[in-house]
């Protein structure tokens, strides 16, 4: 079964489209770092590393702001679909255990979401890493990130990096199962596609008037924007969310195996 619905999120159209969404944000990015503008307050020196940073977070980064919505694209909805489509009846009929197609598809869902946001990050750097000379600028090197894990940046950049695109693919497996979790209680697939993106950025505004900008949830997949992020601001959002997606998919997991 997990076979079946690992082919199906990444076999789908969607799962490449959402590639190509995030793809298309990062290259936004780009623009204003291939522009020749400096960083505010850094002297500009092209290198890879320092462009990956500004693609993902600097002025015209909006990949940061639209991850929510490529993690959910490829296979969130699923659920919906297959049930709106009598697919889920068919399954939960042929299958003697109907727990394993909830845990395959909350399973296939989460790799998917990962993925589909790694991918697209992974490129981009790779893309940056043979376009630009590599090194840091001595503001760089002399001044290091703030956040977790910033002091790492100015000695081991690529090792940072990589880190940021861990964390990038935890982040897609994280929202990626709230959006298949909220289809627990909300039967129109648009509305699961959205609500991650809108809570997500609807809890960043508020946080930050509140003056919680270690709290906002763009700091789970880019923490070096905000000095004061830690392990703790980092993680514990993100397992609070999961925690909450698994829990409510098992209940209705539950619930159907009762009807």
């Amino acid at each position: 079964m997990l076979k079946e619905e690992l082919f199906r999120a990444f076999r789908g159209r969607r799962f490449w489209l959402a590639c190509v969404f995030g793809l298309l944000a990062c290259y936004i990015g780009m623009g204003f770092y291939f522009e020749g503008k400096a960083i505010p307050g850094l002297p500009f020196e092209r290198n890879p590393y320092e462009a990956f940073l500004q693609t993902i977070a600097g002025p015209s980064g909006v990949i940061a702001l639209l991850a929510p919505l490529v993690v959910v694209l490829p296979f969130a909805d699923s659920y919906a679909l297959d049930k709106d489509s009598g697919y889920l009846k068919f399954v939960l009929l042929r299958t003697g255990d109907t727990q394993q197609y909830y845990n395959a598809k909350f399973a296939a869902n989460a790799v998917a979401g990962g993925t589909a946001l790694f991918i697209p990050l992974a490129a981009t750097f790779a893309y940056l890493w043979y376009t630009f000379p590599h090194g840091l600028s001595q503001a760089a090197k002399t001044n290091p990130l703030g956040g977790l894990l910033g002091g790492v940046f100015p000695t081991a950049p690529a090792l940072y990096i990589s880190f940021l695109m861990l964390l990038a693919f935890i982040f897609g497996v994280v929202y990626a199962s709230l959006g298949l979790a909220l289809s627990s209680s909300i039967t129109n697939r648009y509305v699961v596609l959205a609500t991650p993106f809108l809570l997500y950025n609807i809890g960043n505004l508020v946080l930050a008037i509140l003056g919680l900008t270690n709290w906002t949830p763009p700091t789970t997949l880019v923490p070096h924007t905000v000095s004061t992020t830690s392990w703790i601001t980092v993680f514990i959002p993100l397992l609070a969310i999961f925690a909450g997606s698994r829990r409510a998919w098992n209940s209705l997991s539950k619930k159907e195996v009762i009807l």
